[in-house]
């Protein structure tokens, strides 16, 4: 979605990380996004204001010299957007009369937001709905009431969310068949609590697509440092397999393995969802492997399973890295 170039009846603002409203229609004003954000680099970066400096004349490696990040000489050699930069280094928010975009959608950012809308556009912020994306996942909500905004709460947002990956999913049904394998490749899992074994059960994919694997394994990584540790639970693990026995099941949470969940993951089949279904191929994996965490945390809490519990869960952490606590 681009529409930067695009100004409507009210301007453009930005609202800064701090909730400073700046007037940025550079049709009306003295400044558009692009020269605050400059002028924001020459000012942190060098203590000058912009036309002080004519960076425009100045080599690379002196604007190197100078103490300047790459990012920011970027901007200011024209090679990246501005209006980007100030989403995701500044971590200010762009306005363009109803349409609202951040890099990140947190509590904070709301706040600030539905603050700058009413210094913006007085009491008429109220009464209007808004188009709202992060663009850190690319996702949009709309028509985004400003209560929702108000509340300063991101998953007030998720009922205005305009994609769904419900069709990613396959109803996670467990508990299997054991067969047989003349020679299994080899699993290792010394943190567990328990001796399961994948080869148990499963056909398991001795040469996973090694792009894919590796998309997976990062999402492992963060699982395992920034969501297990909060909950309590301890480490997981993931094996790749070649099929299931239903053939549009993604993955499946091996149950009674939490604390120490186990996850069986066809690659092959997320590919193909995320292809049907048109969302990126790291979306789909992430938030495959995520809902099968919460499947995991429903067997570990002792709790029913929940497919819709377990949906929400790996949405909010994709939408804003925040963690759903469903079961308190």
């Amino acid at each position: 979605m681009n529409w930067y170039k695009k100004a409507y009846v009210d301007g453009e603002w930005w609202i800064t990380d701090t909730g400073d409203v700046l007037f940025a229609d550079g049709d009306v004003g003295e400044y558009n996004h692009e020269m605050y954000v400059i002028e924001q680099i020459l000012n942190s970066e060098l203590g000058v204001e912009l036309g002080e400096f004519d960076f425009s004349k100045t080599e690379e490696e002196e604007l190197i010299q100078l103490g300047i990040n790459q990012d920011a000489i970027n901007v200011l050699r024209g090679k990246t957007d501005a209006r980007e930069y100030g989403m995701k280094n500044l971590g200010w928010t762009r306005v363009a009369d109803r349409y609202i975009q951040a890099w990140y959608l947190t509590g904070t950012v709301l706040k600030n937001i539905a603050n700058g809308l009413y210094e913006a556009f007085g009491a008429d912020a109220f009464k209007s709905t808004y188009v709202v994306e992060s663009l850190s996942n690319g996702k949009n909500y709309s028509p985004v009431t400003y209560e929702a905004i108000d509340s300063g709460n991101p998953r007030n947002l998720l009922q205005y969310r305009e994609w769904d990956v419900m069709n990613l999913r396959a109803k996670n049904k467990n508990w299997y068949k054991k067969a047989q394998f003349e020679d299994p490749p080899e699993w290792d899992f010394p943190e567990a609590d328990h001796d399961y074994n994948p080869n148990w059960d499963y056909e398991v994919d001795p040469i996973p697509d090694q792009k894919l694997m590796q998309l997976s394994e990062n999402i492992m990584n963060e699982i395992n440092s920034d969501i297990i540790p909060q909950i309590g639970m301890g480490k997981a693990k993931a094996s790749y397999v070649k099929n299931f026995k239903e053939t549009d099941t993604l993955a499946k949470y091996v149950f009674g393995t939490a604390p120490h969940p186990v996850f069986v993951i066809n690659l092959e089949t997320i590919r193909s969802a995320a292809e049907e279904y048109k969302v990126d191929i790291s979306v789909g994996i992430e938030t495959t492997i995520t809902h099968e965490l919460g499947h995991a945390i429903q067997d570990w809490m002792g709790l029913s399973l929940d497919e819709n519990q377990a949906e929400e869960f790996a949405r909010t952490w994709h939408d804003f890295r925040e963690i759903d606590n469903f079961w308190e």
